[in-house]
């Protein structure tokens, strides 16, 4: 496929209708590019795989199916668009730049499913059969925007710099496989057309039985088995999405004669994480546990107080499913932190031939200012067993 991009930029400030004290440069830039992607899990022929063993039932050399091949393979297109402006302010006090984004990919490899009395289907385990083409759309679409202050008097000087993205996606076309189960779909989502491609999904939480403190599944009993294999995608929730759409980073730096403090602070807004739990079937089996045990329902009305359900006296791993991967297992993940602070000092020693030479100290990982669960829990890691330490740093530079 021809691979090709084209952009052009007008300078807005040199128009007269434009021109005005406080504007110093105003350009406006848009590019547009085609690219392809190639799928190297997808072949033209047939894939088969031959085992050195003989089939148990024939006794006879044997070989496996693995994909139809894909007679029509091509490129993944790409196609994107960005249209930004940059702009300089107040005899350029304030600078910067915004910019808007939008990526269509289309002839995505995606799984396409075949009238099993071809003798093609698709199924799981040792015969999985995949027929792969390409078909699938997704659109990609964002804003960027950076901000950059320059303030100062004398000796004291102010530098600020304020980034912020925005992005989303949206699977535009996927062939849905009527056969996945929701657990499926829990563990590892697969595409579906109309939303995103990032969103997490969960089940409902059917609560404890008062009297015993059992797990009920979402319907109110306590068949679990029966219940995850009746389920259908009505009975997931959606927990929103995983990768955090809005993000961005705000640093400053103070400057007096040869001092300088420097702060920056990360952020990320409008996500969800999934926390762990305890899971009473890996309990039993390799005595993994977790601090929720504590929390467990011991006597009536603890139900009140907690969702952990109650010590059981066997193991069944689809309740523990249900639990496990209930919307009770989601916190939001808003945060603004403080990353780090930097102090140095700037000097020219008359030893070194006047060369600038910096001292300084940093920190890093430095607090939180703000994190929307309440668990005290890493949102960006939640389920780390030692989370990131706090490092200082101290050094000594020399610009030859």
């Amino acid at each position: 496929m021809p691979l090709c991009s084209v952009g052009s930029a007008i300078n807005l400030d040199r128009f007269d209708w434009m021109k005005s004290d406080w504007i110093n440069s105003l350009k406006l830039r848009t590019t547009y590019g085609v690219s392809g992607n190639v799928n190297n899990t997808v072949s033209v022929y047939p894939i088969t795989s031959f085992f050195s063993d003989v089939n148990f039932v024939t006794q006879k050399s044997y070989a496996q199916l693995k994909s139809v091949g894909n007679p029509g393979l091509r490129w993944e297109k790409v196609r994107m668009v960005n249209v930004g402006l940059d702009f300089g302010l107040f005899n350029n006090l304030l600078s910067g730049s915004v910019e808007y984004y939008q990526k269509n990919a289309s002839d995505l490899i995606g799984v396409n499913f075949m009238d099993p009395t071809t003798g093609i289907f698709e199924t799981s385990g040792f015969y999985q059969i995949n027929n792969l083409i390409n078909y699938a759309k997704l659109r990609t679409q964002g804003v960027d925007l950076t901000v950059n202050a320059n303030l100062g008097k004398n000796r004291l000087k102010w530098n600020g710099s304020l980034s912020f993205s925005y992005t989303a996606n949206k699977v535009l076309d996927y062939m849905a496989n009527s056969n996945v189960t929701m657990s499926t779909m829990v563990s590892t989502p697969i595409p579906v057309a109309g939303k995103s491609l990032d969103l997490n999904y969960a089940w409902k939480s059917g609560g404890l039985d008062p009297a015993t403190g059992e797990l009920l599944a979402p319907d109110g009993t306590k068949e679990y088995t029966a219940y995850l294999n009746n389920a259908k995608m009505d009975d997931l929730v959606d927990m929103g999405l995983k990768f955090p759409p809005y993000a961005g980073v705000f640093r400053n730096t103070f400057s007096y004669g040869n001092f300088s403090l420097s702060a920056s602070m990360d952020y990320k807004f409008g996500f969800y994480f999934k926390r762990n739990t305890i899971n009473y079937s890996q309990l039993f089996t390799s005595g993994v546990g977790h601090m929720d045990y504590l929390k467990r329902w011991q006597v009536p009305g603890d139900e009140n107080v907690t969702s952990v359900p109650v010590f059981p006296v066997d193991k069944n791993i689809s309740r523990d499913e249900l639990y496990v991967n209930s919307a009770l297992m989601y916190e939001k993940g808003d945060f603004l932190r403080l990353a780090d602070l930097q102090l140095s000092y700037h000097t020219f020693p008359g030893f070194l031939k006047n060369k600038e030479c910096r001292l300084f100290a940093t920190v890093r990982n430095v607090a939180w200012i703000y994190r929307a669960n309440a668990l005290g829990l890493i949102p960006d890691m939640p389920n780390v067993t030692y989370p990131n330490p706090r490092t200082w740093i101290m050094g000594f530079q020399i610009n030859l």
